[in-house]
């Protein structure tokens, strides 16, 4: 394993810790503060992360606990009460994308 490539990996994993205790004390979810904390640290943003290949498969497994958390927030009712917007916004979504 490449020296740089871990110490990116050791990096993520310390601000990811951080993350959730000032997302704590900021009474927000800290699925948001690992968004922001991504989007800054990343190859576009100061950079910490140059290559983005190189955490590439981490950054799969992120989005798989990204969705697993967010199905966990949802419970059948409130999709059924909601079944108009999501439908509506997603063709919506799918008409724009489309053209």
């Amino acid at each position: 394993m490449n020296e740089h490539l871990l110490i990116q990996i050791v990096l993520l994993l310390a601000i990811a810790v951080i993350t959730v205790s000032v997302s704590r004390r900021l009474h927000f979810p800290p699925i948001l503060g690992y968004i922001i904390v991504g989007v800054i640290v990343g190859p576009n943003g100061f950079g910490f992360i140059d290559k983005a290949e190189n955490i590439e498969l981490l950054a799969e497994f992120g989005i798989v606990f990204l969705l697993f958390a967010i199905g966990l927030e949802f419970s059948i009712g409130q999709m059924i009460a909601m079944r108009r917007q999501v439908f509506g916004m997603g063709a919506v979504q799918v008409f724009v994308t489309a053209t």
